[in-house]
């Protein structure tokens, strides 16, 4: 969060956000108005796959681990072009359940100069439903906030992502072109959805 001058003579407020997901990595950088209201003043979005290989062998992929640095190191540079030197990173589901996600971090430290904090599920469900508030009126509304992540779905926390899905069902080449393949996607959806829906 940093300030610059206005033409006015107040101060600017401008914070900038980093999202680092399952499947893309999204940078925000805003700048504060009156009250709770915000002006984008540019959004990036880099398409990772971090989460490519974390059903397989339970780590992130080294690859999407250097497309990700490199990214990271491109957000900066452009959050420093606002004037924005603290920016606030957090990293998901992915991250959170690699068992190379703490080297992750470490490496994001030191070569990118970025400090990510891995961020509960419940914590993920929580700012999910902060921005829908934020960009909608929901007061007095009985809602449910549907996230689509590229690595977990959460209405019930459950591990039904699109990457992790393909990859264990081994359909990223067959889907649905036998019937062999649908069933084994519908089984292993079934399975893992008959624990939380009674």
């Amino acid at each position: 969060e940093n300030s610059t001058p206005t033409a006015n003579g107040d101060e600017a407020v401008r914070c900038a956000a980093i999202d680092i997901g399952s499947n893309s990595m999204r940078l925000v950088v805003s700048q504060v108005l009156s009250g709770f209201d915000y002006r984008v003043l540019d959004e990036e979005r880099e398409s990772t796959r971090l989460a490519h290989s974390l059903s397989v062998n339970g780590n992130l992929d080294p690859q999407a681990i250097e497309d990700s640095l490199a990214a990271l190191r491109r957000f900066k540079k452009i959050a420093e072009g606002f004037g924005v030197y603290d920016i606030r990173t957090i990293a998901t589901c992915a991250v959170r359940e690699a068992g190379n996600g703490a080297e992750f971090c470490r490496r994001a430290q030191e070569e990118a100069g970025i400090e990510i904090e891995v961020i509960s599920a419940d914590m993920e469900g929580q700012l999910a439903f902060r921005s829908v508030a934020q960009a909608f009126d929901v007061r007095d509304m009985n809602v449910i906030v549907f996230a689509c992540g590229g690595h977990i779905e959460e209405i019930f926390p459950t591990k039904l992502g699109c990457v992790r899905v393909t990859e264990q069902f081994g359909i990223n080449d067959e889907l649905f072109t036998t019937p062999d393949s649908l069933k084994r996607l519908i089984a292993g959806i079934d399975k893992e959805l008959k624990p939380l829906i009674k």
